[in-house]
């Protein structure tokens, strides 16, 4: 099952970790996948990933509800043996919060217009129009 995190005030991601499908999921699927699928060795690589984005993003300060649900900036995970590791974007300072939200630091389109372009081999601009793509998957 693989579901969306929604930390609100009755659901702690550490101790209701039954609670958080999108970790167990990935978790579970990379587990069945084994290491042969892991392997960098074949030119079928970069069809090697997965990717998970929020629809919103979270927040850092609690809200009216007492949780921490939509929010502003969010964060999004790309996994696999064709990927380039690493951060993209900027760290984020928590003393500059923008109205109790984490702002954002990069563009979702540019993640966008790298899955489609550079994972799925489609056109990206009739989805993100210009935006360029970022430089997340390698070659064999």
């Amino acid at each position: 099952m693989v579901g969306i995190v929604i930390t609100r005030s009755s659901v702690d991601p550490v101790t209701d970790i039954d609670k958080v499908p999108v970790i167990l999921a990935t978790r579970a699927l990379w587990h069945q996948l084994g290491p042969s699928y892991l392997a960098f060795d074949s030119a079928s690589v970069r069809l090697r990933a997965g990717t998970t984005a929020g629809e919103f993003g979270r927040r850092a300060q609690e809200n009216a509800s007492g949780g921490t649900d939509h929010g502003a900036g969010s964060v999004a995970f790309v996994a696999g043996p064709g990927v380039r590791g690493g951060l993209y974007g900027r760290t984020v300072d928590l003393g500059a919060l923008v109205e109790g939200d984490v702002p954002s630091t990069l563009d979702f389109r540019a993640l966008y217009a790298s899955v489609l372009q550079n994972w799925l081999g489609l056109k990206a601009a009739p989805v993100v129009g210009s935006t360029a793509p970022l430089t997340l998957f390698r070659t064999a």
